[in-house]
């Protein structure tokens, strides 16, 4: 009922009848060691005394507060809940013990200082929702247990970092929306990670980075695949997008503005990298580069990958590119990009026959706004080979149209197949 306060450590233990331990407020210099009976509860508030935990079990829910720092010295075992709370700006809880905590655990800090580190050893993380303000500072998660992460996390203070890792050959599963406010958001696991329609990420401007099978001994023969599914995004606003597996990657949609030579890098080392739908574009880096390595293919002909991006670097792609690239180049001798070009217009050749080509003379024409065109005179066709350069983009990006009857069967031949300058 009145004050406790210990200047070295406290131990306090019910044992018998579900035993509660209440200590109100205390005081304690040294550690506090908690055991209660049962289903028994306990609560402690040591002031603006910095708390240091010792090995404690409680059989019921535990509730710690604390206007100083929050540290374990030894495993906390815990059958409910836990809460913990630093109620003074800038105090970090720590607690990285491998602890064995069952029940939904929260945490709440406030200030830029206030870190949480939470890692539950082999028992997974209950973890509840982390709404803006609850964390002032960093979130950092580990677990040598299959994780899923089902509750929204949201961290509002400006460059606080979120980090999961799940160790001992186990997977992570994310289910709810993560989002930092211009820090950086990283995710491991030694297998898979795997994210639903609603786990998205958003970073604010922070580097996203998702790694799957980050452990190379203990399950380097199973491997581990990084799956979105469609309807997954992944938004780092202006930061990076680093995603790497080891099995298959497949997407669900990234984006960034980032203006890097690595705006977003992709790797599978022994898979493939596929498209985990067509809802939305899959990849989008309109001002940086996108860069891919791969043991396998990059997507498929069935299920093409979209990208937007300013440049593609797919050096050590084993299989080819199967994809739909569109930047934002502009395509030479017209107002137009390849991403307008090859998304929302065609490009006619032999349609408005504005250009006459004479022998051993050709003339390229043609520009009317939303169309790029490029013909000859079909009445004077010269005696010379009918020649057009689409300013070398893809022929998958190119679509000819017959004019002429005596023109059409040259034009049926090359919608068959293109030849670039080198192989005519």
């Amino acid at each position: 009922t009145g004050t406790v306060t210990v200047g070295g450590n406290l131990v306090a233990t019910t044992d018998a009848n579900n035993g509660v331990i209440n200590l109100g407020t205390t005081t304690v210099t040294g550690t506090v060691a908690l055991t209660t009976n049962g289903s028994g509860n306990a609560t402690v508030d040591n002031g603006t005394t910095a708390l240091k935990i010792a090995a404690s079990s409680i059989g019921g829910n535990l509730t710690v507060t604390s206007g100083d720092s929050i540290t374990d010295s030894g495993v906390i075992t815990v059958a409910g809940t836990a809460s913990f709370t630093t109620d003074i700006s800038d105090k970090p809880i720590t607690l990285n013990n491998q602890n064995a905590i069952t029940g939904q655990v929260t945490f709440d800090t406030t200030g830029t200082g206030g870190d949480v580190t939470f890692d539950n050893g082999t028992t997974a993380i209950n973890l509840g929702v982390v709404s803006g303000g609850d964390i002032g500072g960093d979130l950092t998660l580990l677990t040598d247990a299959d994780q899923t992460i089902s509750n929204a996390i949201t961290l509002n203070g400006s460059g606080a970092d979120l980090s999961i890792t799940v160790d001992n050959a186990n997977s992570l599963t994310i289910q709810a929306a993560l989002t930092t406010n211009a820090g950086d958001i990283t995710l491991s696991a030694d297998d898979d990670v795997i994210f639903t329609a609603a786990g998205d990420l958003t970073s604010g401007n922070g580097n996203i980075t998702v790694k799957a099978d980050d452990d190379s001994t203990s399950d380097a023969s199973s491997g581990g695949a990084l799956t979105m599914v469609d309807g997954t995004i992944l938004n780092a606003g202006s930061g990076t997008i680093t995603g790497t597996s080891d099995e298959d990657l497949t997407l669900g949609q990234m984006t960034t503005t980032n203006s890097t030579t690595a705006a977003i890098t992709l790797e599978s080392k022994s898979g493939n990298v596929l498209d985990g739908g067509d809802t939305n574009e899959d990849i989008t880096a309109a001002s940086g580069t996108v860069v891919v390595t791969t043991g396998g293919s990059f997507g498929t002909t069935a299920n093409e990958i979209e990208i937007t991006s300013a440049d593609f670097n797919d050096t050590g792609v084993s299989d080819p590119v199967v994809a739909l690239t569109t930047a934002e180049e502009t395509l030479e001798g017209s107002n137009e990009t390849v991403g307008e070009a090859s998304v929302d217009q065609t490009i006619n050749i032999v349609e408005n026959l504005i250009g006459t080509v004479e022998q051993g003379n050709q003339i390229v024409a043609g520009n009317s706004g939303s169309t790029v065109s490029a013909g000859v005179n079909t009445d004077l066709p010269g005696t010379d080979p009918f020649i057009v350069d689409v300013y070398s983009e893809s022929y998958e990006l190119v679509k000819t149209e017959a004019g002429d009857t005596q023109i059409a069967p040259a034009i049926k031949q090359l919608n068959d197949i293109w030849l670039d300058e080198e192989d005519n």
